[in-house]
């Protein structure tokens, strides 16, 4: 995603509001799963 640092620092800050209303068994916070991106890996 294309955006300055500004704007770097008040999404980081945003998503880290999210994780910290959830407790770890509860995986990924609801609000947040339409941006999470599968990684594969290369063997």
């Amino acid at each position: 995603m294309e955006t300055d640092e500004a704007q770097r620092e008040k999404l980081i800050g945003l998503i880290t509001l999210e994780f910290s209303k959830i407790s770890k068994e509860e995986g990924m916070p609801s609000t947040l799963l339409k941006f999470e991106k599968q990684l594969t890996t290369i063997n």
